[in-house]
Parts: structure tokens; sequence; C-alpha cells
């Protein structure tokens, strides 16, 4: 009995300020000199000659202008006038130790952060110290500081003010006993601000209820795409942020951010992230057409009847076993499809890029009975994971 050549349909299996000048320290040396006509001097001593360019005092002998001594009589003043400098430079040493510098003591101003007895001085020396880049500074003026402070450093505070500084710092007074809300004025690079502070009073101290701002970015996606703000990776999908601009980019080459700039101005802002957008940059498509076509060639390798991740197969009739290791896999048509497919991130998940394709592949194999049998399949879809460091593409048909 003749054997005949059977046809085998294939089986393709389912897709898968102006801040205020800082106080001026006084010292000793910007005292003047001492003048011997100051009214602060004490007259002659009695028997001595007047001070040298000044009249003499009443009660003071007028000098015998038949004499000439070779030498003047040592006078006591020098004496007096250097324990009254003496004392004089004691005291200041002291205001420095006790008050923080002249300045200090004489309410004249102190140091950024040392200002708080009332509300509206909390509030500019918060925002004195965001335009100084100080973070540290910013961070002490808050009731309570932020959970995650990865974010609130000198160097990111000081990138966020560069193409906006703060300037023009202007502070209202507020009103309350222990809670006020303060309204300030100022400028981010070129746009004024108004921004109402909670203020609340703690021991003798006032404190922002808030300093920074919150930006939530749980929507984009963090887990499958790198995120990174002003260039630092970002490690949690609610960064805290100071007033200023930032950038969002992505902390590969893969993906392309629009829309990822923005402006915090003030902690009361809620940057809205959903007008932010990714896209596959070239880099990242030709990442991907690598990776399709290495997996192309391994699944045409297989030996199996219905590779895993291929997109195709072939199921043998009911009753017939075949001899998989004589299963050959080749491509009929389209093979130049992966060069030229245009993979797209998906609308749901920015981890994953997908590209229409139309690759026809036959299958030749042998039953053990020694029949030749063959089928074809169709791989219609490529899907390319790009959530880790090397791009895993599977086939679906």
């Amino acid at each position: 009995m003749s054997t005949t050549e059977q046809p085998v349909t294939g089986d393709a299996p389912e897709p898968p300020h102006r801040a205020d000048a800082s106080p001026k320290v006084l010292g000793s040396a910007h005292l003047p000199p001492p003048s011997p006509n100051s009214a602060h001097l004490p007259p002659p001593f009695p028997g001595s000659p007047p001070f040298p360019g000044s009249p003499p005092f009443p009660g003071s002998p007028l000098p015998d202008a038949g004499l000439r001594p070779s030498s003047r009589p040592r006078s006591r003043v020098p004496l007096f006038l250097g324990v009254t400098v003496g004392l004089l430079v004691v005291a200041l040493v002291g205001v420095f130790l006790l008050g923080g510098g002249v300045g200090g003591a004489l309410g004249l101003g102190a140091p950024i952060g040392a200002q708080r007895p009332n509300a509206p001085l909390a509030v500019r020396g918060y925002l004195e110290a965001l335009a100084a880049g100080d973070s540290a500074t910013a961070l002490s003026y808050a009731r309570t500081t932020p959970s995650d402070t990865s974010l609130l450093t000198d160097e990111i505070l000081q990138h966020a003010l560069r193409e906006t500084p703060l300037t023009g710092i202007d502070v209202n007074e507020g009103s309350g006993s222990t809670q006020q809300t303060v309204l300030a004025r100022y400028l981010l690079g070129s746009t004024p601000v108004t921004a109402a502070y909670g203020v609340t009073k703690s021991g003798a101290t006032w404190l922002l209820d808030t300093v920074t701002a919150d930006f939530d970015v749980s929507s984009l996606g963090l887990g499958t795409v790198p995120l990174a703000l002003n260039g630092v990776p970002l490690t949690t999908d609610r960064p805290a942020l100071f007033p200023g601009s930032y950038t969002l980019t992505s902390g590969t080459k893969r993906f392309g951010v629009r829309n990822g700039s923005f402006v915090v101005e003030s902690p009361d802002d809620r940057p809205d992230p959903d007008a932010i957008r990714f896209s596959l940059t070239t880099s990242g498509r030709t990442e991907i057409i690598k990776a399709a076509k290495a997996r192309l060639t391994t699944c045409l390798a297989t030996r199996e009847g219905s590779p895993k991740g291929c997109g195709f197969g072939l199921e043998a009739p009911q009753g017939v076993k075949m001899t998989w290791s004589t299963l050959r896999w080749r491509v009929t048509s389209g093979g130049t499809a992966l060069a030229s497919m245009k993979p797209a991130l998906a609308a749901a998940d920015p981890g994953t890029a997908t590209a229409s394709v139309r690759i026809k592949v036959r299958g030749d194999v042998r039953s053990r009975d020694g029949r030749s049998w063959y089928g074809s399949s169709l791989i219609s879809t490529v899907e390319a994971d790009l959530t880790g460091d090397d791009v895993v593409v599977r086939f679906g048909g």
C-alpha cells in the first residue's frame, strides 16, 4: 500500500529674593581712631600741657615761653585711653559670644534660619534660604520634615533655581497668636508668584506647616519606566520638591519624555503628571529590532512543534506520532518585516512596545512511520519588554 503525504494545518498559539543682605558684623576694626578732641576723653590732668591742636582747658597753667624742656612730662592719658579701648574690645567679644554678633545683640538681624520670633520672619527666612540654595536651612523651617528627602539637597535645589531664580521677596504681616496665614510675593525667574503660607507657633518659634510640594508620579509606571528628575533617578513615586523648575526624563536611552518640564511655584503646588507622555527613541527602536531578529533566529532553530513565545507551531494529527528531531522551520515570506517594523509603546503599559508584522513560517517534519508532513504559521505581532537591562521579545500569531 502506498504512502501519501498529507498536509497539516499549523496551529498558532494564542498571542500573549531679593534676600535682605546678611547683617554686617561690627568689630573693633570699624571703630574710628581715638581723637584728642573727642568729647569722651577726660581733660588733661593738672599740670599737664593741653592736647596738641586744642585750646587750653580752663584752669590749666599756660606754658612758660621762656622754658624749653628737653622732654615733655609723661602724660597718663594714653594709659587711660588704652584701658578704655581694651574694655570696649572685651565687651564686643562678649557680645559675639553671647548674642551671635553685634547685629544679633542689637536687633539688627541674625543669620539665615535664626529669625523665627514671628510668622512673617519665618516665611521670609525660608524663602531666603531657598534663594541661597541652602536646603538644610529651608528644611529647618518645617513643622514636619517630609518623609522622603532624596531630592531635597543643595544640588537639586540649586539646579531647580538655576533658570528660575527666586528674587524680590515680600512678606505681609499675619494675624493670630498661635497660627497664621502669611501672604508672600516673589519672582520665580520672571514669573510673579503670590502664595499663602500656613505658619504655626511651636514654643517660642514659628514654623511653616508645609515647605515642599508632592509630585505624584504613580500613574506614570515608575516600576516599568525608569525616571529621573533633574538628572537624579527617582526612588519613590511621590517625591517631595522645593519650589523651582524641574524636568522629568527617562533613566535610559530607550525612552523619550514629552511635556516633562514644569515649575513648582510654592509648597501648595501639585504638579499634574497627566500631560506627560513617553515615546520610543531611535535608540529604543533599534534595540527592539535587533532583539526581535535574534529572537526569530532562535525560534527557527528549535525542534519543537510549538516553541514558546515564537508565534508559530505545528500540531500532529490525532494518532500520528512525530519525530520532532526532524523538524525544520523556515521563513517563506515577510523576511524583511522585522527590519522595517515601527514599534510603539503600549498606551496602558509604557514598559512594553508592540509592532504589527506579517511573517509566514513553514515547518517540515517526519512522522515515526516515515511519512513527511508540513504546515505553515503566521507571525502577526511583536511584543518587546523594555523593563530589564536587555530587551525581551516574544512573537504572536
